[in-house]
């Protein structure tokens, strides 16, 4: 993992964009970052991660029914676990400083969201749909306060085309005021 630093500021992790890896349809938008994140810290662990999770859910494997603890139950297996952290939305002026901690530490941050507030899907602004999006944060600049996002997203029904087996992890850079 390269770090893409140009001042004090701002600091960006190069993780990449797993471009020819596994898509929504094959591991879920929710799982992709967990991935990502474990392969970071251990080699080959992106892999390891997709085989187990795809397995536990095509097949039964008695995982813990909870996300965060089954989750956590495969990523044990290789000495990794997830430093899980819940803002309330009154914390959300915590959230930016939050991101910078971790991404100066290293490690990405991973953002669960409701579908229906990313702007790009077609529920956006439709908020009796309730599912669940995983992005990954991989960089900030606090000068402009921005975030990097780096996203799986939903382009099955775009029209779009790929290559390989997989969509990639698309860089986006979202203002303050948007994220």
């Amino acid at each position: 993992m390269i770090n893409i630093k140009t001042k004090e500021s701002q600091l960006e992790l190069d993780i990449g964009f797993y471009d020819h890896y596994f898509h929504a349809d094959e591991l879920s938008c929710i799982d992709q970052p967990i991935a990502v994140c474990a392969d970071l810290f251990f080699k080959s662990a992106y892999f390891f991660y997709s085989l187990y999770i795809i397995w536990s859910e095509n097949w039964y494997y008695p995982l813990k029914t909870e996300f965060l603890e089954s989750r956590q139950q495969i990523l044990s297996k290789i000495g990794l676990k997830i430093d899980f952290k819940m803002l309330k939305e009154s914390e959300n002026f915590l959230v930016l400083k939050t991101i910078k901690r971790y991404i100066d530490l290293r490690k990405p941050v991973i953002l669960y969201l409701h579908r229906a507030s990313i702007i790009y899907d077609q529920v956006y602004g439709d908020i009796a749909y309730d599912s669940i999006h995983g992005i990954m944060v991989t960089g900030y600049n606090m000068d402009h306060p921005t975030i990097c996002l780096r996203d799986a997203a939903h382009i099955e029904n775009s029209g779009a085309k790929y290559e390989g087996s997989g969509y990639g992890l698309f860089r986006i850079w979202l203002k303050r005021g948007i994220a």
